[in-house]
């Protein structure tokens, strides 16, 4: 074991300091592996034998710490590891695959949204008692940001339909269902959507237009709950 941590250790070491050109990183890992012990090491050798990665730093405000391209490309060229590939893609509809024409970089990112980043305008709801008549929604002061229909396509699509609900019917103009939403919480400390939905009415939009349609004479039940 001796050898082989010996061996290991080099490895990480000689990669991590071409990671940056102040190699931050292997100061790093040399204070993780003078703490570890031989189960550590062995334990962090079976976690990249999994298909697992070793994590980097890169601090904000150092610029021999910043994380350059041209350093990460040297690694992956020196341990022969492909980031530009062809894409393949396979359309659910029609069963077909296909290949990009161009190579693409291939690989994990974080995204965060913009909204997260902003110090000013930041929108916050002042209260929520300011009700639009016609949809049951809060407006003006009382509304914060709201959320569009293929938006809540997409949630439906990524398998969460209780977010869904929560924002299109609970807090969407079912004025029944938040009074339920917001009762629970002051008086329990948790609620849940659906048991909200149970003791909503409906969002108002939909009565709205239940009347606007018989105003032209046609009959529906678009505001029905069963409907």
């Amino acid at each position: 074991m001796a050898s082989n941590r010996k061996a290991f250790e080099k490895l990480v070491l000689d990669r991590m300091a071409r990671v940056t050109d102040g190699g931050g990183n292997r100061v790093i890992y040399e204070r993780i592996f003078k703490e570890a012990s031989d189960e550590d090491i062995e334990n962090m050798i079976q976690f990249l034998e999994r298909g697992n990665s070793l994590p980097i730093w890169s601090p904000g405000g150092i610029k021999k710490e910043e994380l350059r391209y041209e350093n990460l490309m040297a690694l992956c060229e020196l341990d022969k590891v492909k980031i530009m590939q062809r894409v393949i893609s396979y359309d659910e509809d029609t069963n077909i695959m296909s290949m990009s024409p161009n190579e693409a970089i291939v690989g994990r990112s974080e995204l965060r949204a913009q909204r997260q980043f902003w110090a000013k305008k930041f929108n916050a709801a002042k209260n929520d008692y300011k009700i639009d008549d016609l949809t049951g929604q809060v407006s003006m002061e009382s509304r914060a940001t709201g959320i569009s229909m293929p938006e809540i396509t997409v949630l439906r699509g990524l398998n969460l339909p209780t977010m869904a609900n929560e924002l299109y019917n609970v807090k969407g103009g079912d004025q029944d269902a938040l009074k339920a939403y917001k009762n629970d919480l002051l008086t329990t400390g948790k609620t849940t959507t659906d048991g909200s939905l149970r003791k909503g009415s409906g969002t108002k939009v939909l009565s709205t237009v239940h009347y606007l349609l018989r105003g032209r004479l046609i009959d529906n039940n678009i505001q029905s709950k069963a409907a």
